[in-house]
């Protein structure tokens, strides 16, 4: 968990890591409005405004929610305030795959579908007539200093809140998707992989197919799909031309299903979920920062790939068009695995 205790309002406070499900935000504060004053919390992503949460009270007394994207608001949607003058609150928002889950006093208040990505939001907002006793995050993975000054990749969010605030016009872009892939393939992966980054995978399924985290000659990765009387996922590595030891778990996915399955990089280990419940917590055996691509193969068809929590900070579509070519046809042609190629000085398979 990670507190920021009494902070100034109007203010906005970075979030080191990004918003994925299960992860919460907890104001906790009272109301100090005077006549019809109002109160704001909202995450922040570059100039857009992600979540607007507005606490009104005027004659209808309102909690107004919205999306602010480029300077445009989008359609407003109004729920029951259920906050008086001078009442404590807890706000808190859970996030969720599809949604936003807002509760006031434990009470739900509201459900909000994301209409901007929430992976890529940056920072949360406080501002009006408001008094915030705690701010506090939980279920992040906190594997960076949340107190070190942050760098947004734009002018920030100094002057929130206040009459001079100019919304920052340059943000960071924060995913990075290839679409419709080939099968078999392998993709470059154009940064390490470090605590935080994370990497998605959507299809449907047809018969065994398997994933993989590729360093050279090594599969530092492999994750299996079977579909045999058990359904079992095998998990192993392969490393200095040996296959270590499998690990075996049972997995929810059938034949001609839809799936989704995300490796969320932790220091010690992969979090591997899929269709978003915990599957299985697989221990590193191999720097997780010698990763170099992904490869699928197998019986599947895959809808995106798409990477997160990454800095982006060279061109990643110039990158994967200039050696996907080579990349996707050398992947999965020699057993065992690929074999690694020379591009431009940088290895990729």
């Amino acid at each position: 968990m990670h507190v920021i205790n009494s902070p100034d309002v109007p203010s906005a406070h970075a979030i080191r890591e990004q918003l994925r499900a299960g992860t919460e935000i907890h104001v906790n504060g009272h109301v100090t409005h005077h006549h019809h004053k109002d109160f704001s919390v909202e995450l922040l992503s570059g100039p857009h405004i992600v979540l607007h949460v507005n606490f009104r009270f005027e004659h209808d007394h309102i909690v107004a929610m919205n999306t602010c994207t480029n300077g445009s608001w989008g359609p407003e949607i109004r729920h029951h305030n259920p906050l008086k003058h001078h009442d404590k609150f807890h706000l808190k928002i859970h996030v969720h795959d599809g949604y936003y889950h807002i509760t006031v006093n434990g009470e739900h208040l509201a459900d909000f579908p994301h209409r901007i990505p929430y992976q890529s939001v940056q920072a949360i907002g406080l501002k009006g007539a408001v008094h915030v006793d705690e701010l506090s995050f939980t279920g992040f993975d906190f594997g960076v200093d949340w107190n070190s000054q942050h760098d947004f990749g734009h002018t920030g969010y100094g002057a929130y809140g206040t009459e001079t605030y100019v919304a920052p016009l340059k943000h960071l872009v924060n995913m990075y998707i290839i679409e419709n892939p080939h099968i078999p393939s392998a993709h470059p992966i154009e940064e390490s992989l470090k605590a935080g980054t994370e990497i998605e995978v959507k299809g449907g399924v047809h018969d065994e197919f398997a994933i993989e985290l590729l360093s050279g000659d090594n599969i530092v990765l492999h994750m299996n799909f079977r579909f045999e009387e058990n359904h079992e996922l095998v998990l192993n590595s392969f490393l200095n031309q040996a296959w270590g030891t499998e690990v075996r778990h049972l997995h929810p996915l059938r034949r001609h299903n839809p799936f989704c399955v995300r490796i969320y990089v932790h220091e010690g280990y992969f979090n591997i979920t899929v269709n978003n419940d915990l599957l299985v917590e697989f221990d590193h055996r191999f720097p997780v920062m010698a990763v170099q691509a992904i490869g699928i193969k197998g019986s599947v068809h895959v809808e995106t790939i798409t990477f997160k929590g990454f800095e982006f900070k060279t061109e990643w579509k110039q990158r994967n068009n200039l050696v996907n070519g080579a990349v996707s046809y050398a992947y999965d042609s020699v057993p065992n695995a690929p074999s690694l190629v020379q591009i431009e000085g940088t290895q990729h398979y």
